[in-house]
């Protein structure tokens, strides 16, 4: 299991996370994405939906991927729990990321936002092979 952990950083929020393999990078950048933003709300896997994104780039695709649990919690009031079958494969000219994510609607008597998130940006995002793993840093605009 990957792990993630949040830097200093002057007028946003910032992480350094680091997985196994693209899928437990993927993994733990979203679990980091709803405990900055859910802090310690419980949230249960009640209900699931497929998910399905493409992009050019692995970069792109994570912040394309933090960017939807976002929408769906803002606009959809759904709140992102985790994921199953979650795979990515690199196609002739972009990535794909298939996955059943799990997570239950919004409650204002059971949870509570810490800190909304305006947008995941491409601010010193770059996933890189680091010894054993991959790593990047995310930065959220606030």
């Amino acid at each position: 299991m990957g792990r993630y952990k949040q830097i200093d950083h002057t007028a946003d929020i910032a992480v350094s996370v680091s997985g196994s393999n693209v899928e437990d990078l993927f993994q733990t950048a979203s679990r980091a994405w709803r405990q900055i933003v859910m802090g310690n709300s419980e949230i249960a896997g009640v209900e699931s939906q497929d998910f399905t994104l493409r992009s050019e780039s692995l970069e792109e695709l994570l912040v394309e991927c933090l960017s939807e649990l976002n929408y769906l919690l803002i606009v959809k009031h759904w709140i992102f729990q985790d994921y199953s079958n979650l795979h990515i494969t690199r196609l002739s000219s972009d990535y794909k990321l298939t996955a059943r994510i799990s997570g239950e609607p919004l409650r204002k008597n059971k949870h509570r936002i810490e800190l909304e998130i305006k947008a995941v940006t491409f601010h010193q995002m770059n996933i890189r092979k680091a010894m054993r793993h991959l790593e990047t840093i995310i930065i959220f605009d606030i």
